[in-house]
């Protein structure tokens, strides 16, 4: 549920910001306004957030989000498998 209510308003955010080619330092819609860029939660700094929030509609770029971690760990997972420096898949 934190990824629905948190995050994704403060990817919109962020991506709302970046096509207007402005980096989002405060952001005003949280309390009477928070800082943004120095928190660490907001995504900026995240490529993959910065990139598909930037780029693609807010529903196409968070089912995208989820696509690109899913298959970093399926990813993660097979070359762990098949490592020879002893990881968990020995």
């Amino acid at each position: 549920m934190d990824t629905v209510t948190q995050y994704w308003p403060w990817y919109a955010y962020l991506g709302e910001r970046l096509r207007a080619f402005e980096i989002p330092m405060w952001n005003p819609y949280q309390f009477s306004g928070t800082p943004f860029a120095a928190d660490p939660l907001s995504g900026w700094g995240y490529l993959p957030a910065m990139v598909l929030f930037t780029v693609l509609p807010m529903v196409a770029a968070a089912e995208a989000y989820m696509v690109v971690h899913i298959l970093a760990g399926i990813f993660a997972y097979a070359l762990d498998a098949r490592s020879t420096w002893g990881g968990s898949g020995h």
